[in-house]
């Protein structure tokens, strides 16, 4: 389509039935703006879906203001509106958001308005008077250019059927919300109905305002987000207030970056928030890059914060040990990018619900605890994450018991300090009966990789071995009984003859094994070797140059033997999970 939006469709009684219009306007060659004609009277009076949006990857020229004259009451009585684009780089609809919108004769029916992209100015007092938008309850104002602050008038018996209000502003990096939080939003007849708060990505400046805690406030939010602008100050201990949000399941406060952020909340965090009476409802909490000093002991009490499953403090300035005590419902714990040290809590293991535990990138001492294999410890725990730390000692035998980890997909142990053999125990059949992806690179592991590990039973769904990097030598095994699709064991001193491993190969995708001692030759052809994307042997038989590279768009080898003078180039095919596990020196 080309053109502009007919002003005539706007017309009395021309659409006296539609009551659904949408425009995927990024599929068109519209241009112009949106017309004024189509608030007059009787215009579309059945209409109760309005959508013109672009797609994210595509343009629509289509551009200019909202027009005022949409407030006619006798315009589009029964209308739900979703206005504008997911685009702020490029023309889209452009305007200030009318103050005329928010008399309390237009928009009585309106339920939702969505308005993204290109928006500008402020937005408008009026907004939040008395007996505006009536029956709203959704206002999604984002990916916009909005400047100026928060109304505090929104916050005084505005908008009584608003459910959800999501603003972020200005991903372009002008004109974006100023100003504080308002403390008028916590009054008790404000925003009484409100279930969701989401403010992300403005400029917006100082603290959490006591306000929003005090009995009354915010009776049915269940979800707030505050996230990505210059905050400073502490958490306040006024919401632990016993009355304080009492609906409250989901609380996310942060930025992206500390090291970038004009700011950013700091400790300590207060004790009274670990009170048996505070944040009862509260089972998702998320701090990032933000925060300072340690967990306070009330935190980790088993009556603080009952019914909490998501917990994330995350590149933060956390201090001090990490406490063994949690709340038994925790599914979800997440400190890492901390500075948390001493030994990890052998207590953790009675976590019965715990199902994923990221530790990393804390300076971490002491060994991995063996009573995290012991019968019962983490029975439902899938990913166990605990690498770049200070962590010593050898692999737990406990740990290959066959009621250790029966659920465990993802165990990551690189980057620590880790030494001693690889145990036996963790092959025996029956252990690890899930274990997807096991990365112990970058350790001071020695010795040989156990006959037992290549044993028909042993490892039965794992995907990915990666021991590069250590003190590993001797002989490669074979893995022909294995399910294994990625082998990264370069930079170790194995000393093997090629030569009869390659039919062991055939299942694999990627094998990364440079910088070893191998002899024999690669094979002539990729016969055998169909499923093979990447072999990095760089380095490994005798040569600076043997290896190959796979297409990154073909499943089979598309070039077998020796290449000189080449870049690795990435591989381009793997999964989520290699992608996550085998770091990207591998591939270059």
């Amino acid at each position: 389509m080309t053109g502009t939006l007919p002003a005539a469709w706007g017309g009395n009684g021309v659409f006296p039935a539609m009551t659904v219009l949408e425009l995927e306007l990024d599929i068109s060659s519209m241009t112009g703006s949106l017309p004024s004609a189509w608030g007059g009277n009787n215009s579309f009076p059945a209409l109760s879906d309005l959508l013109l949006t672009n797609d994210a990857d595509k343009v629509s020229k289509l551009s200019g203001p909202l027009p005022e004259s949409w407030a006619n009451p006798a315009a589009f009585p029964q209308l739900f509106l979703h206005l504008g684009s997911s685009r702020t780089d490029q023309s889209c609809l452009s305007s200030t958001l009318p103050p005329e919108w928010g008399s309390p004769t237009v928009w009585q029916q309106l339920e939702e308005m969505y308005i993204a992209g290109c928006l500008e100015g402020t937005l408008p007092t009026s907004w939040g008077s008395s007996g505006a938008f009536p029956n709203l309850s959704l206002l999604t104002l984002e990916l916009s250019n909005l400047s100026g602050t928060l109304p505090p008038s929104w916050g005084i018996g505005s908008f009584p059927a608003l459910q959800y209000l999501q603003i972020g502003a200005g991903i372009s990096g002008s004109n974006l919300l100023s100003g504080t939080l308002p403390p008028e939003w916590g009054d008790p007849s404000a925003f009484q109905n409100l279930v969701a708060l989401s403010i992300a990505n403005c400029i917006i400046h100082g603290t959490l305002p006591d306000t929003w805690a005090i009995p009354g406030a915010f009776p049915e939010l269940n979800t707030m987000t505050v996230f990505g602008m210059p905050l400073t100050g502490t958490l306040p201990a006024s919401w632990a207030n016993s009355a304080s949000l009492p609906s409250l399941l989901s609380l996310g406060l942060g930025i992206d970056n500390a090291s970038t952020a004009a700011g950013c909340i700091s400790g300590p965090l207060p004790a009274a928030w670990g009170s048996p009476s505070a944040f009862q409802q509260l089972q998702i909490f998320t701090l990032r890059a933000c925060i300072q000093g340690t967990l306070p002991p009330s935190w980790n009490q088993a009556d603080a914060f009952p019914s909490m499953q998501f917990f994330e403090v995350e590149n933060c300035q956390l201090t001090g040990t990490l406490p063994a005590n949690w709340s038994p419902s925790l599914q979800f714990l997440d400190v890492a990018g901390n500075d948390l040290n001493g030994t990890l809590p052998a207590k953790l293991a009675s976590l019965m619900q715990l199902q994923q535990l990221t530790l990393n990138a804390n300076p971490f001492t002491g060994q991995l605890p063996a009573a995290w294999g012991a019968p019962g410890a983490f029975p439902e725990l899938f990913v166990l994450e605990c690498y770049d730390t200070n962590i010593d000692g050898g692999l737990p035998d406990a740990w290959g018991s066959i009621q250790a980890f029966q659920e465990l997909q993802i165990l990551y142990l690189y980057s620590n300090n880790i030494a001693g053999t690889l145990p036996d125990a963790w092959a025996q059949k029956g252990s690890f009966p899930s274990l997807l992806g096991l990365a112990i690179r970058n350790t001071l592991l020695t010795g040989t990789i156990p006959g037992s590990w290549s044993s028909a039973g042993a490892f039965p769904q794992l995907q990915i071995l990666d021991l590069a990097n250590t003190q590993i030598r001797g002989a490669l095994p074979s893995f022909s009984n294995s399910g294994l699709s990625v082998i990264a064991m370069e930079n170790c001193s194995f000393d093997s003859d090629l030569g009869p491993l390659w039919a062991s190969f055939a299942p694999l995708q990627l094998i990364s094994l440079s910088n070893n001692s191998l002899s024999g030759s690669l094979p002539d052809t990729a016969n055998g070797l169909g499923q093979l994307r990447f072999l990095n042997g760089r380095q490994s038989l005798g040569r600076d140059c043997a290896f190959v590279v796979a297409s990154s768009r073909q499943s089979a080898v598309s070039h077998l033997g020796p290449k000189c003078g080449s870049s690795m180039g990435r591989f381009a095919g793997t999964n989520k999970l290699v992608a996550r596990v085998v770091p990207e020196e591998v591939f270059v």
